[in-house]
């Protein structure tokens, strides 16, 4: 029969978990050194069984085999096929042994048999130590100084170990916490995803920061899924900045006031809508102007005018404070300005065409061969403006017009006036 070596080696429990308060400790693993005058390294089958009293009574065990009935039977035991180690240890932690159970009052106390595998169950030596052998128990108690709390340090309900390792033998794939068996919500690590995943809503109470990207979808194992980031609360409803998988854009819910710059790469589209208290771009120059650009506008800081691009030069869209050629837009070889009559009665007015009614400025026709005017207030009969001809300067595309103007000549019985110093005149220009 094999016997326990206990002259220079102890056999001994190993705690690999306790909870320290009230000097309580749950016992979670056992160590176990087997040698018959030298150590046993064959494969042994170890019996574990669970009892309310540390002492053997008399029908606890009948030839090897263990009496279920028995009063102080704690329900439960096992039988581990083991291989000791070079030195005949042995580590059997509780965690990996199938249905164990919660410890109670009525289960505290552990019994540990052991024999060579295949032996009969006659065989089973009772496992004891130097401790076992100075008390007068016979089967190793699992909790010290009482259960009083053994449904608490079974249950992990508290530790004062600074960290917990789950997986710590990095044989699972998925590794998770789960809060409640009906409940069964959970956090996850998905070894797959290479990431944590919370099987339900959360709140965090206080700042999050995000190192890295966020990915906000409804379905993300889909190729067009919409996206909803909900940013506050404007009464019983939330504003926010949805991905709209339908139109291929972004929708805010509400007004969008901008502080800095914004840039856009491509069309704006207003849907009719007003642009209110809008400002053109300002600039001291002309920007470049050509077919990429046609459309654009900009006010000029120097001399006060609004230009706009036809695809190679600016042109003029004001003649507010101007005698000359502001205005005019040239389309399909005409020209319409208004222009104001020169400062004098009578005297002939005058207007450059050219891109900025200046002399400076670029050439609109190389000749002309229509002129005509128009009051462009009513006035009577009399005063309306009527042309005796025109010049026009190919050099510099000054075109100078002449009013008619003599007393001789009755209009609705009044005499022709001279044309009224500074009334605005439309004038008409078709031109090649």
């Amino acid at each position: 029969m094999k016997n326990l070596f206990k002259t220079t080696i102890c056999t001994v429990f190993i705690v690999l978990f306790a909870v320290t308060a009230n000097a309580e400790s749950y016992i979670s693993s056992v160590f176990l050194i087997l040698d018959d005058g030298g150590p046993i390294t064959t494969t042994q089958t170890i019996r574990l069984s669970l009892w309310d009293d540390g002492r053997i009574e008399s029908g606890d065990v009948s030839s090897g085999v263990i009496n279920t009935g028995a009063a102080t039977y704690g329900g439960f035991q096992v039988e581990l096929t083991l291989t000791p180690d070079s030195v005949g240890r042995l580590l059997i932690p509780f965690g990996d042994i199938a249905s164990f159970p919660e410890l109670t009052p009525n289960n505290q106390f552990m019994m540990i048999e052991y024999k060579d595998d295949g032996d009969p169950v006659t065989s089973y030596v009772l496992y004891n130590d130097t401790y076992i052998n100075g008390t007068t128990l016979d089967r190793f108690p699992l909790l010290e100084n009482g259960v009083s709390i053994s449904q608490e340090l079974y249950t992990n309900n508290a530790t004062d170990a600074d960290t917990f390792t789950l997986d710590k033998d990095n044989n699972g794939t998925d590794i998770a916490i789960q809060f409640g068996e009906t409940l069964a919500e959970s956090i996850t690590w998905s070894s797959t995803n290479t990431r944590f995943e919370i099987s339900d809503d959360t709140r965090i109470e206080g700042n999050l920061a995000v190192v890295g990207q966020g990915f906000i979808a409804d379905d993300h194992t889909a190729a067009l899924s919409p996206g909803i980031l909900n940013l506050g609360r404007n009464g019983s409803n939330w504003e926010s900045l949805q991905w709209d998988i339908a139109s291929g854009r972004f929708d805010f819910s509400d007004d969008l006031n901008v502080n800095g710059g914004i840039e856009v790469a491509s069309d704006i589209d207003f849907n009719l809508n007003e642009s209110i208290e809008l400002r053109v771009e300002n600039l001291a120059s002309a920007p470049t102007c050509d077919g990429s650009s046609i459309g654009r506008v900009y006010q000029n800081t120097t001399d006060g005018n609004t230009y706009a691009c036809d695809g190679s030069s600016f042109q003029i869209l004001n003649n507010a404070n101007s005698t000359h050629y502001h205005n005019g837009s040239l389309a399909n070889n005409i020209v319409t300005a208004t222009v104001t009559n020169e400062a004098t009665d009578g005297e002939n007015t005058t207007l450059y065409l050219t891109d900025d009614g200046t002399v400076s400025g670029n050439l609109l026709f190389s000749s002309v061969y229509h002129v005509s005017a128009e009051a462009s207030e009513i006035q009577t009969l009399a005063e309306a403006p009527v042309m005796a001809g025109y010049s026009y300067n190919a050099g510099t595309g000054l075109l100078t017009i002449k009013f008619l103007e003599s007393a001789g000549i009755l209009l609705g019985g009044q005499g022709l006036e001279a044309e009224e110093a500074s009334t605005p005149i439309t004038i008409f220009v078709i031109g090649t």
